[in-house]
């Protein structure tokens, strides 16, 4: 064998084993909420969160990153490949929501895992989801003085008509 043959076999084993051992983590979010609209302050809106393991390594330590609701532990772990986990949090709506006439909330998620012994972390992808704001419809009142009015009119025709007989 030549010695180019040798290195070429050489190079393609230490390939080939450093592939073995390679790893790919990835996470992915999908975040969804109870409600399309809400019509006042104090209105609660539940979102879930729905993290998938979409690597081939196990995840841990995992955590959602909310614009408004902050960061919330999802799961200590392990997340095995191809696994979920959900969790949920809820938003009361506040008046500066009804004045802004929807609620866009955008979030990702996190999680940590083992390369060659040091702990790493890997984000997912962000999930935005929008509330629209929806006036309530007003219910027309019905006018205090047409009931009175009605009876009175009432009246006259039954006196008037006695009066014809």
């Amino acid at each position: 064998m030549k010695m180019i043959d040798i290195i070429g076999v050489l190079v393609i084993l230490i390939l080939t084993m450093g592939s073995a051992n390679a790893c790919d983590p990835s996470i992915s979010l999908k975040k969804s909420a109870n409600i399309s609209t809400y019509t006042a302050v104090g209105q609660p809106i539940e979102y879930t969160y729905n993290v998938t393991n979409t690597g081939d390594v196990n995840i841990y330590d995992i955590y959602v990153v909310d614009n408004k609701l902050g960061n919330m532990s999802i799961s200590n772990g392990p997340l095995e490949p191809n696994k979920s986990v959900k969790g949920t949090a809820t938003y009361i709506t506040k008046e500066e929501d009804l004045t802004n006439g929807s609620i866009t909330n955008i979030a990702y998620a996190k999680g940590m895992y083992y390369r060659s012994g040091n702990k790493c972390w890997k984000e997912s992808n962000e999930d935005t989801v929008k509330v629209n704001f929806k006036a309530p419809t007003a219910v027309p009142e019905f006018p205090t003085i047409s009931l009175p009015v009605a009876a009175m009119l009432g009246l006259i025709f039954i006196f008037g008509r006695k009066k014809e007989e």
